[in-house]
């Protein structure tokens, strides 16, 4: 990825605790993903809806190169796929308004959202791509967001925004957005940014959005070895799928000798020579992983020195 387009995009997450990647999809992989969600039994009426295990396309999603590389960036080295979902809402479905919710903010769901920065990179202990399947635009409803909430001070989570601050209406502030979306986007967020769903009132068209969760390696939301995650195991088809399905934990043994959990993906930048490597890592008392991101710095200008 070009420096400028990535700096551009790790600014724009900083800043608002969402990004949009255009055009993610091309537009016969939106096809292809709804013709097979609409041939699944309860399409029409599943508002939550399961769909990771259906067709290998779902896996090409979850170890996208570009959400990978994200991932290892803005999470960190040893990141794991988490869960996935999917949400839909039909212009006729019954009590839409019961949707309209806000959920989220920093430490909320004992303490599982959380960003900061470390060691000159941000850290998102989980973190969200929402494939849009259908288009939404101004006004239609749909996901909601509160720009720069992910670093609020105040301590509020999103259900007491919502209730107590707006009156259960998004509508009673400005700095509840809701981004405009078309088939094909992509939508990566933090969950520590407050963020939920406005009554879906586009007359004509349905809202179709899937979700895949990624976290920090030693966590996770759901029980690690539910049903889904040992289907996806069965049916991964290359290492990196393996690793991102790999159950949460930090080390395999405790006492003297530990057996750390691996990084998910092989680092193919060039490496620092092992002496220069060590001094380093002595000179900080062994502070510093080789894979942390002030040394992958390092490695990298050591590398241009080398060029």
């Amino acid at each position: 990825m070009d420096n400028i387009k990535r700096l551009r995009q790790l600014f724009e997450f900083d800043l608002n605790g969402f990004i949009v990647l255009p055009g993610f999809l091309s537009s016969g992989d939106v096809y292809k993903i709804n013709g097979i969600l609409d041939r699944q039994p309860d399409a029409r009426v599943a508002h939550k809806f399961h769909f990771v295990t259906l067709d290998e396309i779902f896996l090409d999603l979850l170890s996208a190169p570009e959400v990978l590389e994200i991932c290892r960036t803005w999470v960190n080295p040893y990141f794991r796929f988490d869960h996935a979902w999917g949400v839909q809402h039909y212009p006729d479905e019954p009590n839409p308004s019961e949707r309209k919710n806000l959920h989220g903010g920093p430490y909320q769901e004992q303490g599982y959202f959380q960003y900061h920065w470390h060691n000159g990179s941000p850290s998102c202990s989980c973190i969200v791509f929402s494939y849009i399947l259908e288009p939404q635009r101004k006004g239609d409803g749909g996901l909601v967001i509160v720009p720069g909430s992910h670093k609020t001070n105040v301590g509020l989570s999103g259900q007491q925004v919502f209730r107590n601050l707006l009156d259960r209406d998004h509508g009673n502030a400005a700095w509840v957005v809701q981004p405009e979306l078309e088939a094909g986007d992509l939508l990566i967020f933090t969950e520590a940014a407050i963020h939920g769903t406005e009554t879906w009132k586009c007359p004509d068209r349905r809202r179709r959005n899937l979700y895949y969760k990624y976290s920090h390696g030693f966590m996770s939301w759901p029980l690690a070895d539910d049903e889904e995650t040992q289907q996806l195991r069965c049916l991964a088809r290359t290492d990196v799928e393996r690793n991102l399905l790999r159950p949460p934990y930090v080390s395999t043994t405790t006492g003297n000798r530990l057996d750390w959990r691996p990084t998910t993906i092989t680092d193919s930048r060039p490496q620092l020579p092992p002496g220069v490597l060590a001094r380093l890592l002595a000179s900080r008392g062994d502070r510093l992983a080789p894979d942390s991101p002030a040394v992958v710095r390092l490695q990298d200008t050591e590398a241009d020195q080398q060029k």
